[in-house]
């Protein structure tokens, strides 16, 4: 445990001294829509659907992001 502490201390150290003085970070952000399909996989399979409202916006979400080819951006 001692040792995932200490990792986990010292990427957080290494994380706020990347951040500028304003507060931000600078670099590109990318995600990637399997992380939201499993978040989704996940509820349902604990019993813990999301709200209508949320899984509409998730729906909506890769609606719009999906690209002619099937990918998605």
């Amino acid at each position: 445990r001692a040792a995932t502490e200490s990792a986990a201390g010292l990427a957080a150290e290494h994380l706020v001294s990347l951040q500028q003085d304003d507060g931000c970070w600078e670099g590109e952000m990318e995600w990637c829509p399997v992380v939201t399909a499993q978040v989704v996989i996940a509820r349902h399979a604990v019993g813990m659907p999301l709200p209508a409202a949320d899984a509409a916006k998730i729906l909506l979400h890769f609606d719009r992001t999906q690209t002619p080819g099937g990918a998605f951006d």
